[in-house]
């Protein structure tokens, strides 16, 4: 694995222009410890509670606490089979916890380690991740919704798709039944990539080409909050929920001082007048000049 790029983050929800409450939840961890940080990386984490009702809040809540929680607690340096691992655990809790307690606790959950040069993705719902690098946008996950089903058959296009009636019912989520299907993506990534996770009350009223636009031309935080505000322009009709992670390059750590700084380091940073040349060339002359007496001398002294 390559060293570990540095992340800078920027994140921001906002409970929309059309709601009073906030059902979406988001995280973030990096791990303080360089060590266990190079083993588990760091991990992000976008939540959208489903239902309007108060176990929606609850479930996202619960989800991203619990995947970040379960995540970091085992151990095996596979971040794939981890982070899978993480969210059907995470999905096991919450549905306990609906059957005690909260009535109906449903919520999408999307989110990414990175880990050196490594992204993993796991996605259940329709919440989204994308990869935005030099002049491109991917869109790393798949919605689990009626729409995209039909989109993907060929019954709908993306565009009837985005004005259909049916096209908040998701078919898959965290909280629904005891076992959940999780879509996991790995891929390597590069100094320059930026990530974007968000919940769907952003993907709903920004297109994925204003998302690259945004994200390419400002700093993480600065992008997440004009993505928020285009998304209330557009009418902020649901949770809006964002967070942006961009790649960058490690730094390398400057030498406080040369391991060894004998004199000839020390002549070699010092300015040079325009006479020392003559100096040594004189100086040099002086001494072939000796050294050439003395083996004439050698020579004419010696017994014949």
């Amino acid at each position: 694995m390559n060293s570990s790029l540095l992340l800078e983050i920027g994140q921001l929800t906002h409970p929309g222009r059309g709601r009073r409450t906030n059902e979406d939840a988001f995280g973030a961890y990096t791990p303080p410890d360089p060590r266990w940080q190079a083993v588990k990386g760091a991990i992000f984490a976008v939540a959208d509670g489903v239902d309007g009702h108060p176990g929606g809040r609850i479930a996202s809540q619960l989800a991203v606490q619990a995947v970040v929680s379960e995540y970091y607690r085992t151990p095996s340096p596979y971040t794939a089979e981890s982070l899978e691992r993480a969210v059907k655990l995470a999905n096991a809790y919450i549905y306990r916890q609906a059957r005690r307690a909260y009535g109906k606790m449903i919520t999408t959950l999307t989110a990414a380690v990175v880990r050196g040069n490594e992204l993993v993705v796991a996605n259940v719902g329709d919440s989204r991740a994308y990869l935005v690098r030099g002049r491109g946008i991917w869109r790393l996950t798949r919605d689990h919704t009626w729409v995209a089903e039909e989109v993907a058959a060929g019954g709908l296009t993306p565009d009837e798709a985005r004005r259909h009636p049916w096209r908040k019912v998701i078919t898959r989520a965290l909280g629904h039944r005891p076992d959940v299907k999780v879509d996991i993506l790995r891929l390597m990534i590069q100094p320059g990539d930026t990530i974007v996770l968000c919940s769907d009350g952003l993907s709903d009223r920004v297109w994925d080409s204003e998302i690259w636009s945004i994200v390419s031309r400002s700093r993480p935080k600065e992008a997440a909050k004009k993505l928020v505000r285009l998304a209330n322009y557009r009418g902020g009709n649901d949770n809006i929920t964002v967070i942006v992670i961009r790649a960058k390059p490690p730094t390398r750590r400057p030498v406080a001082h040369p391991a060894y700084s004998g004199p000839a380091l020390w002549e070699a940073r010092r300015p040079q007048s325009s006479l020392v040349p003559l100096v040594q060339l004189a100086g040099g002359l002086a001494i072939a000049t000796l050294i050439m007496m003395l083996s004439i001398y050698l020579l004419t002294s010696a017994p014949g």
